[in-house]
């Protein structure tokens, strides 16, 4: 979790990083690391592959990025009265709610948040079988899988939120050839309550993969010094266990830091 200390100077603005054009770039300083493509074993025409491989780990991985904010007020609208619509309720139960303020009802709410995340289980999906995919094709059946998930843009939900996601679309992994889920936010900053703006590395692992913490703690670590290296030079690092991850987990996206 990388920190900006200096962010109550009038005027600060954060630094905002082409994610896979950067990320792409640090990986060749890991371990070795490289692109799945420069492995130099033959990819079959429309197979998919995952886009980096660090074979002193023997790790596959892939990185998608959030790149649709989720929050835009013109696109939650729609998403709203198609819901409405969907359910039958009429123009007036709409207006009530809009204009008047009254709750939306519980099947409208569930089936809008389950909207709202489809994108978010449907990257991690195609993650996985991206790994499944690369795993047979340089065959490393027993490769760790790890898919990075980096929130470009999306100021629709919270730490805890997106965590909840995650947690929901392992069971749905169906095989499952991924370790761990890393959410990162090196373009969306958090609040957690104290006006400090925040960037979150957190990893969610699939049961019996906890192992695995070795390797990301370690990828996670380079990462930050390679992105304060980018930007604001004035970062700090900050990790801790269940008590400091209670504090990101209920932390708010800044919606003045949104990347144009």
């Amino acid at each position: 979790m990388v920190i900006p200390a200096d962010n109550d100077k009038e005027g600060w603005q954060p630094s905002f990083i082409d994610i896979e054009a950067q990320f792409t770039d640090f990986v060749g300083t890991f371990r070795q690391g490289t692109k799945v493509t420069d492995v130099g074993v033959p990819i079959p025409e429309g197979a998919l592959n995952a886009d980096f491989y660090f074979p002193q780990d023997h790790v596959i991985a892939e990185l998608k990025c959030l790149e649709t904010d989720s929050a835009d007020a013109t696109s939650q609208a729609k998403r709203v009265v198609a819901c409405f619509k969907h359910f039958g309720y009429s123009g007036d139960a709409l207006l009530d709610c809009i204009l008047r303020g009254k709750p939306v009802p519980d099947r409208v709410a569930r089936r809008l948040a389950s909207i709202r995340a489809r994108s978010i289980v449907d990257a991690i999906k195609k993650a996985n079988k991206q790994i499944g995919s690369t795993k047979q094709i340089l065959d490393k059946q027993n490769a760790e899988g790890l898919v990075l998930l980096a929130n470009d843009r999306n100021l629709g939900f919270d730490p805890r939120q997106m965590m909840a996601i995650i947690c929901k679309a392992f069971p749905q992994l169906s095989p499952c050839h991924t370790d761990c889920v890393v959410y990162f936010t090196p373009n969306v900053y958090h609040d957690r309550g104290d006006g400090i703006a925040y960037t979150l590395w957190t990893p969610i692992y699939n049961v019996g993969s906890e192992d695995f913490s070795d390797f990301v703690n370690a990828i996670g670590a380079a990462w930050g010094d390679y992105a304060e290296a980018l930007g604001d030079s004035y970062l700090v690092r900050e990790t801790g266990g269940e008590e400091l991850f209670a504090q990101y987990s209920a932390s708010e996206p800044i919606a003045k830091f949104k990347k144009p």
